[in-house]
């Protein structure tokens, strides 16, 4: 079996290898992280060259970044590793050592941010299927469409009394008297309700 055939298959397994890493996941590429990588194993001027003889000039100079997605991106790298230029080995530590993570970092910050709030979690996870309360623990634990769970602490709520539910009803209702009612007549409701909660009625039967 010559050189050459021996280059193409260990660059197609570098190829599947790369594939199969990133099929959950597109890696991106960083060209300035490709020429540095390349150019601390003395890769970047043949690298360089090759792009240009290849004919993969303006493709290098018109992209941001490099995808795996990208439909060339087997067989440019198996053109690189069958040119005898760079080994797989050489070809596959260029590669991990250009990956671009701002892309996930972005994502991640995104997302971070939105599930923050309730509308976030349900864009991210779907509707709210199900809550509960630890009371031992003050620990919120709510369970959305996916099975994602979001815990969060919660002040425990104790029962209000009578009175403080009172006080809380004259409250609103002075709110209500305030924004709806003109300020004579707003007065006249709120000095008959302080009269009527200071007055203890008490009805006497008397019997004959």
């Amino acid at each position: 079996m010559n050189s050459t055939i021996v280059r193409l298959i260990l660059c197609a397994s570098v190829s599947l290898c790369l594939c199969v890493e990133t099929a959950a996941r597109a890696a991106q590429y960083s060209k300035l992280g490709i020429i540095t990588a390349a150019k601390s194993i003395g890769k970047w001027p043949a690298l360089k060259t090759w792009i240009a003889q290849s004919g993969y000039e303006d493709e290098w100079q018109a992209a941001a970044y490099f995808s795996d997605t990208y439909p060339q991106f087997a067989t440019i790298t198996n053109a690189v590793c069958a040119s005898g230029m760079a080994s797989p080995d050489e070809v596959a530590a260029i590669l991990s050592a250009s990956v671009d993570k701002a892309p996930d970092a972005l994502l991640v910050a995104v997302y971070e941010r939105e599930i923050a709030t309730e509308s976030g979690r349900v864009k991210w996870h779907g509707r709210r299927t199900g809550y509960n309360e630890d009371t031992n623990t003050l620990v919120a634990v709510t369970t959305y469409a996916d099975g994602w769970t979001y815990s969060e602490p919660f002040t425990k709520r104790e029962p209000q009394s009578l009175d403080a539910r009172m006080a809380a009803a004259r409250a609103a209702k002075a709110k209500f008297r305030a924004a709806n009612m003109p300020p004579g007549l707003a007065a006249t409701e709120a000095a008959r309700d302080e009269s009527a909660a200071k007055t203890n009625e008490v009805t006497v039967v008397i019997r004959h």
